[in-house]
């Protein structure tokens, strides 16, 4: 069976913690890879999958994502650590640079060199992992004889890096475990999984060391412009709401889309603004409609690269929600 994760829904969904933790269940009885948690303005993500562990056998564990800002690299180190041992080695490790407006508005940090820092946490991280004394000396993180105290599970924790831009993909190929984007067109996808296979080869790596895992929207239900309408709620949300992401999908061609769904949006008219992501960019950025349709479309992610999608469900009813993790188990 191809491998797929899930994205778990969380508090903006209305779920509380054991909700979470059901379907995370749920997901593992499908034989998922893995589940992955957010962590933005909520719950803590490390704890989540903590719990998550204590009521799972199998599945893996993906942090997605936490930032390299609000924690050390030492301490992500820890946090890793302590939830693969409780994990018994099924972490992941799924980390970015996140934003200048999550970063300086909400953590009241300083957002500079975001892709440095990127880099030299996975270096971190790596060598506490690796040994029980680290000194490091860098051009953001210096660290003396860091001592370790515990033997950890595994001392090769995979890492990905959540890379949208051309800089940050060729940081993926040259120092990450797997790559973990959100919201890549689907007529480029083979495109940038070149760019990080080239940066792998040029970093003296192995391309297939790097796991290539999208964040994919994707809703499917038997009445497919349903599961269509719940995709375009959650896309208009990005567009309309989040300065990053519009300008995302601006420099992806979408400028009619992101104008027009911003326009209703700003006037506060959440179902015009849904109304307005054509069908060419769902159908470009996300998957939504019947589950048959699903589940070719994620056999179309294989093809461009995809090792293991991460469905994304946007916000539905918790029996459509449940009925996409199913459905799709069996592309």
């Amino acid at each position: 069976m191809a491998q797929l994760g899930l994205r778990l829904p969380d508090e903006t969904y209305g779920y509380d913690i054991a909700d979470v933790v059901e379907l995370a269940t749920f997901a593992e009885s499908c034989d998922y890879h893995s589940v992955w948690t957010a962590e933005l303005q909520g719950h803590n993500g490390f704890l989540i999958l903590g719990q998550i562990a204590a009521e799972t056998s199998d599945i893996g564990l993906g942090t997605g994502i936490v930032n390299v800002y609000s924690r050390t690299p030492a301490l992500l180190a820890m946090s890793v650590a302590t939830l693969d041992e409780l994990s018994d080695g099924r972490t992941i490790l799924g980390l970015a640079a996140s934003s200048k407006v999550t970063i300086e508005e909400w953590h009241g940090l300083e957002y500079e060199r975001p892709l440095r820092r990127v880099r030299e946490s996975i270096e971190i991280i790596r060598a506490v992992m690796k040994n029980r004394r680290v000194t490091y000396d860098g051009e953001i993180f210096s660290l003396e004889d860091y001592p370790r105290s515990f033997d950890p599970v595994r001392e090769d924790v995979p890492i990905y890096n959540a890379a949208l831009g051309p800089t940050n993909r060729k940081l993926t190929g040259e120092y990450a475990d797997g790559w973990l984007p959100v919201h890549v067109p689907r007529s480029r996808f083979a495109e940038y999984v070149s760019e990080i296979d080239e940066a792998a080869e040029g970093a003296g790596r192995d391309p297939d060391d790097v796991t290539v895992a999208p964040y994919v929207v994707a809703c499917v239900d038997e009445d497919g412009e349903r599961a269509r309408g719940y995709v375009r709620n959650l896309l208009s949300f990005y567009l309309g709401a989040i300065d990053y992401y519009a300008g995302v999908f601006r420099r992806f061609g979408f400028e009619e889309d992101v104008e027009a769904v911003r326009e209703a949006w700003s006037a506060g008219n959440r179902d015009e603004a849904a109304a307005r992501v054509s069908d060419e960019l769902l159908d470009e950025i996300a998957i939504g409609g019947t589950p048959e349709e699903g589940r070719a479309r994620l056999r179309e992610y294989r093809e461009l690269g995809a090792d293991i999608p991460v469905i994304y469900p946007p916000n539905a009813p918790r029996d459509v929600i449940e009925t996409t993790v199913e459905e799709l188990a069996t592309y």
